[in-house]
C-alpha cells in the first residue's frame, strides 16, 4: 500500500536487518525521482518504535522545509498523542508496509537520495 500526499506516492519498506550505522538513522525518506519515493524503517526495532519513526517521516513528507529538530518534536508528540488516546490503527506497520528491503538495498537507496539532494543544493556534502 503506498501512502499518497501532494501528488506523490511513497512506499514503506521494513529492513530485514539493523540499519543506522555511524549516523544512527533508524529510518529515512528516499526520494530518488518523481516515481520512486520510499520510506525505509529499521524492521528490527520494536513495532511501537517503528510506528514512531514512520510518523516522524510522515511529518517530513507533510512539509520538507521544517528543520529536523522541529520534526523530531512534532513527530514524537504526535505519536504520543495518538498512542495515549488509542488513535493508532491496530497493526499500523502491517497495513502500510510494502514489503522488506535488505540493509544493502536500503543503503543504495539512501545514497541515491543523498546524491540527488546534493545535486539540487538541498543537502551539504
Amino acid at each position: 500500500m503506498a501512502i499518497e500526499w501532494a501528488g506523490q506516492k511513497y512506499s514503506v519498506k521494513l529492513t530485514t536487518e539493523p540499519i543506522g550505522g555511524e549516523d544512527g538513522k533508524r529510518a529515512f525518506l528516499g526520494r530518488t525521482d518523481e516515481t520512486d519515493n520510499t520510506i525505509v524503517v529499521d524492521g528490527t526495532m520494536p513495532r511501537s518504535r517503528q510506528e514512531e519513526v514512520l510518523i516522524h517521516e510522515l511529518v517530513h513528507i507533510a512539509d520538507m522545509t521544517v528543520p529536523e529538530f522541529i520534526v523530531q518534536i512534532i513527530g514524537r508528540n504526535l505519536y504520543g498523542i495518538l498512542r495515549e488516546n488509542g488513535l493508532l490503527v491496530p497493526n499500523l506497520m502491517g497495513r502500510v508496509s510494502d514489503g522488506e528491503i535488505s540493509a544493502a538495498e536500503a543503503e543504495k537507496l539512501n545514497q541515491a537520495s543523498n546524491d540527488q539532494a546534493e545535486q539540487m543544493g538541498m543537502r551539504k556534502a
